[in-house]
């Protein structure tokens, strides 16, 4: 029986802590987050003590989805995701709508499998009487051998109720990616559910969206010291962002391996790259590193930013090269050709980043009107 309640949506779920780490709950069959998850202790009072909305809770969600399309079974969320979740904006209903394609198609054991929808305050009646029945509840409903959806169906699509999930399965079947069924009436005019299947063209969609690359993203190359926080939070992540696109760092991104298998699939997925040459100088000297002093400075460079901006110039993905203007004339010269925004502070690098990208690639898909 479920003992605790979902941190995101309060709704009856199975919490444990099954790890040496006890800071660490694991959340099991939390139907209205989509499926399970862990979260830390820190992540829990963040969310609680600050204010948060549903759409906070939504976009939690949707990074708990994010991480499951990625293949991470049971992603952790931290502080930070909850401090994420406070400043992210609703996702295109594209996107939403390709989530929802996605999840149909998981959800079905076989091609051709009818799947019935229905309204949440139906789904959580058949839960309330399956648990007083002692029936452990998951993220779907099977009875009679017919999987019923819905609040699965809500986390996966980012949707806040019935009617916005009703819109985007609407939207798939004039598409002819899945095929819908009327919606079944009581006699009192109650809707209570409709049947819906994904068809041939829905799966071909799913792999050319899953091959091609993803027109809103952004990857982010960059020194990852807490000295360069101020310029991703204020000037490279809100200037990519108010062009239309989505910044993506690879540090914190979950993922399945090895980090440079990480950074390789992202940077494919990618519409263009931001990378960034600001880096520490370093007193390298007998092969230690040491304090800076006059006479002892060498050049600490960003190996990495260099190995990101080639590998996406491989691939002719556009590069937009950035560097704070005391770092410049440190650049490697086989990059120096390349034209660099300088930048003085965020604000600078803010402003100058937005004009490029939008003179460059012009508006992403995320812009708003």
């Amino acid at each position: 029986m479920p003992n605790r309640e979902c941190p995101i949506w309060g709704v009856d779920c199975e919490v444990s802590q099954p790890y040496d780490d006890k800071d660490i709950d694991l959340v099991e069959n939390s139907f209205r987050a989509g499926g399970n998850y862990e979260i830390t202790f820190a992540a829990r009072v963040a969310f609680r003590n600050r204010f948060y909305t549903e759409e906070t809770q939504l976009s939690l969600t949707s990074i708990l989805v994010e991480r499951w399309m990625k293949g991470i079974d049971v992603p952790r969320l931290t502080e930070a995701d909850v401090l994420r979740s406070q400043e992210n904006r609703r996702l295109p209903v594209h996107e939403r709508a390709y989530r929802l394609l996605r999840f149909l198609a998981t959800r079905s054991s076989s091609i051709g499998e009818v799947l019935e929808i229905v309204p949440y305050d139906i789904f959580l009646n058949f839960a309330e009487s399956l648990s007083a029945s002692g029936v452990p509840i998951g993220t779907n409903i099977d009875v009679n051998h017919e999987l019923y959806l819905c609040p699965s169906a809500l986390a996966w699509s980012e949707s806040a109720g019935d009617e916005e999930l009703g819109f985007l399965t609407d939207y798939l079947a004039t598409q002819g990616w899945i095929s819908k069924g009327s919606p079944t009436v009581t006699s009192d005019g109650r809707t209570i559910g409709y049947r819906c299947r994904v068809e041939v063209p829905g799966y071909s969609r799913i792999e050319e969206l899953e091959t091609n690359p993803d027109l809103s993203q952004c990857f982010v190359a960059m020194w990852f010291d807490r000295s360069m926080e101020e310029a991703y939070e204020e000037g490279i992540k809100p200037a990519i962002e108010a062009a239309g696109y989505s910044p993506l760092r690879i540090d914190r991104e979950e993922f399945l391996g090895k980090i440079d298998d990480a950074i390789i699939a992202e940077i494919r997925r990618s519409r263009f790259v931001v990378a960034d040459f600001t880096h520490k100088v370093a007193d390298i000297r007998n092969g230690e590193c040491h304090e800076s002093e006059e006479g002892h400075e060498q050049l600490g460079a960003r190996g990495g930013v260099y190995y990101e901006a080639g590998f996406a110039h491989g691939l002719d993905l556009p590069v937009i090269f950035t560097c704070r203007n005391d770092m410049i004339e440190k650049v490697h010269f086989d990059t120096r050709q390349f034209n660099h925004i300088v930048w003085e502070n965020p604000d600078d690098l803010r402003e100058k980043l937005t004009n490029r990208i939008g003179s460059v690639l012009g508006d992403g898909p995320n812009k708003s009107v």
